[in-house]
């Protein structure tokens, strides 16, 4: 089936008996059942938020309750950014008709004020909303400025200092049909992600062309607009001064996700393009990926490795192993196995994939399978990072009804499971790195069975013994 070399014969997961750090969460129940949830930056602290239904509770880090906020009747996007250059990060709103800001005074959010006043191509009516990621900082001066998309359009307004926002440029391009048919929806991945054909474009920001200036990319069906930024003799910067379109022989998005991201795989400077969907119905889910090579300032649609793994359940995610970034593909078996063992013997098996992208043969490099708890629900929480600070991808996952595993990736493919968590291992898990350096584990939207929901949320520290 799978070649396999010598050199990677060692498990990728290898679960021998360890001392694993143990960590006990502090819970705080908050009243309703959450359907969003993040953290944001207040100084050297963490806060935390959960929402539903356009009411926003927000946590410290004890997870004590400091406020209630409900949210603008026609905010359909949110987003957490320094936009008066203090240091903490404020509450930013935006519908149909512009962009409202609230200021964290670092306990509470303020009354919202209007900054921008533009019509947004936004929808009218979402009730729980997820962090949108339009803000950025191009300039680096210490204040967020905006990336706003508009019918056709892209809007990009500089924060003068906090104290006004000037419309900077406009950026064109052209949408596959109307807006009306499109559908919002905002994403917990990372800000060099961009998101699926249905949904408003949501941008990436990074310095494609080397300049030290930040550029931006957003993807409107199999095109990738890339905007290219420009400083002059005097260090004017002229914010995405260049426009390069590219059109890439993408799959066809049939159910579940699709995303684009972008990553320098092989380490020559250039951002790679990884494109991946979760595609097929019943027995027949698969995960399909393509990557494009990077060439200078964008990814070249005639240099294409793709592949093909079957069931699925996660995205592909990129991490860090072996001095490398590779991706590591998770699925859940769809087949007779999956029946036989979450039936009979509830439980079942999630198995990860390594995958070199841009390698055409010998893919994946290594395959490997861990089983967790499956009595009451099929699917844990999973997350990954670098909890112990080694420079190598680690992953969360829930194994059994309560109880959260940490296993620390290592450069000879070897797993070793480094700290565990007492929380339940059903709901969504969030990674957040504290000021000390430490990790802890930000858990809501848990769950005993798919129907029985909890309202209570859990901060837990991940306690690897370093």
């Amino acid at each position: 089936m799978l070649k396999q070399s010598a050199a990677v014969m060692a498990a990728f997961f290898l679960l021998s008996p360890v001392s694993a750090g143990q960590s006990t969460p502090v819970v705080t129940d908050v009243g309703y059942v959450p359907e969003m949830g993040g953290s944001f930056r207040s100084g050297a602290s963490n806060f935390f938020y959960v929402g539903r239904e356009k009411k926003l509770t927000i946590l410290n880090e004890q997870l004590k309750i400091v406020q209630t906020v409900h949210l603008l009747t026609e905010t359909a996007a949110i987003d957490f950014a320094d936009t008066n250059g203090d240091q903490r990060d404020d509450l930013v709103e935006m519908s149909q008709s512009g962009v409202y800001v609230r200021f964290f005074s670092g306990s509470a959010f303020a009354a919202p004020q209007p900054i921008i006043r533009e019509r947004l191509a936004l929808p009218l009516y979402v009730d729980n909303l997820e962090q949108s990621r339009l803000t950025l900082d191009y300039d680096n001066d210490g204040f967020s400025d905006f990336f706003l998309p508009a019918e056709g359009k892209f809007i990009v307004y500089h924060n003068e200092n906090g104290k006004k926002f000037t419309r900077a440029t406009v950026l064109p391009y052209q949408p596959r049909g109307g807006f009306s048919s499109r559908l919002w929806q905002n994403s917990d991945l990372p800000s060099n992600t961009i998101r699926s054909t249905v949904i408003i474009p949501q941008p990436a920001f990074i310095d494609f062309n080397h300049d030290g200036i930040t550029d931006a990319a957003a993807r409107i069906d199999e095109r990738i607009y890339y905007f290219l930024s420009q400083k002059d003799a005097q260090g004017k910067i002229s914010p995405f001064a260049q426009t390069l379109l590219k059109i890439y022989p993408m799959p066809q998005e049939d159910i579940y996700v699709a995303y684009s991201e972008f990553a320098d795989f092989d380490n020559d400077g250039n951002y790679d393009l990884v494109y991946s969907a979760v595609k097929g119905i019943g027995l027949n889910v698969r995960v399909d990926i393509k990557v494009f090579k990077g060439v200078g300032s964008y990814a070249d649609p005639a240099q294409l490795t793709e592949h093909s793994v079957k069931g699925g359940v996660f995205s592909p995610l990129i991490a860090t192993l072996r001095n490398k970034k590779l991706l590591i593909v998770p699925t859940v078996d769809t087949g007779l196995g999956f029946f036989i063992n979450y039936i009979l013997r509830s439980r079942v098996a999630l198995t990860l994939q390594l995958i070199d992208p841009l390698n055409k043969k010998d893919n994946p490099l290594e395959k490997t399978t861990l089983t967790f708890d499956s009595k009451e629900s099929a699917v844990p929480g999973f997350t990954h990072g670098d909890f112990n600070n080694d420079g190598q991808t680690d992953f969360a996952l829930g194994t059994e009804i309560n109880s959260i595993s940490i296993y620390g990736g290592n450069n000879d493919f070897s797993r070793l499971e480094i700290a565990r968590v007492a929380a339940p291992a059903y709901g969504i898990f969030k990674a957040v790195k504290k000021s000390n350096g430490t990790h802890a584990l930000f858990i809501f939207m848990t769950q005993k069975s798919k129907a029985d929901k909890k309202s209570a949320v859990y901060l837990a520290e991940i306690n690897t013994g370093k």
